[in-house]
């Protein structure tokens, strides 16, 4: 007959390594700048037609820029555009320079406002400025069309709301930035609970090999 201690030994050999496994490897988040949630009175929305590219800039704290997220749409009722994001260096005056270091493909943008997230995986340089925003025509090929773009009238992280219009020189719009969740750095995955159980069990079954063949 198996007795209770034989089970109680057997739980710490399946509780205790899986424990470990969790503490040994912690899920590291992402580095976030997030400028929501926000509310309406605060907020606003940048109307654009193309050619126009508009958008936010933000200070990059780690490598690489994982993903970040536009909440953009139309207000005219007119659902005909094809937009590209892109993400630029910026100059001294931090506005946005050169030619796009990245462009997304091209995307739609529908309804009054929805939210639509972009994954990068951009190498950046420690501390320096970057812009991020949405382009109909300036800067990518085969895009076109109106759009909005919900900025927060708080500005966040030294960033500011820039926009271009019809190939004119950027515009900032002082004490404002992009309404955006920004993730930076590769964060190191936890094991799933699946994993450490099985973890457990291996050494379970280890434990009672080796007290098997003590005997």
């Amino acid at each position: 007959m198996i007795s209770r201690i034989w089970f109680v030994r057997v739980a710490l050999y399946l509780v205790v390594p899986a424990a470990v496994a969790f503490v040994a490897l912690p899920a590291l988040a992402y580095t976030e700048i997030d400028s929501g949630p926000f509310d309406w009175e605060s907020s606003f929305d940048g109307s654009f037609t193309d050619p126009d590219v508009a958008g936010g800039t933000f200070t990059a704290s780690e490598d690489p820029l994982t993903s970040f997220t536009l909440n953009l749409g139309v207000d005219n009722g007119i659902q005909d555009n094809w937009l590209k994001a892109i993400v630029m260096a910026t100059d001294v005056f931090g506005a946005p320079t050169g030619t796009p270091l990245w462009e997304s493909g091209g995307f739609q943008a529908l309804g009054a406002r929805n939210e639509y997230e972009f994954t990068p995986g951009l190498p950046l340089s420690a501390d320096e400025v970057y812009f991020i925003g949405v382009d109909s025509g300036v800067y990518t090929l085969d895009t076109y069309g109106d759009f909005t773009i919900q900025g927060t009238a708080e500005g966040f992280d030294g960033g500011s709301f820039w926009s271009s219009r019809d190939f004119a020189a950027f515009q900032e719009i002082a004490a404002s930035d992009v309404t955006t969740l920004i993730k930076l750095g590769t964060p190191i995955a936890s094991p799933e609970p699946g994993t450490a159980v099985l973890m457990g069990l291996g050494l379970t079954v280890l434990g009672l090999r080796r007290r098997s063949g003590a005997r």
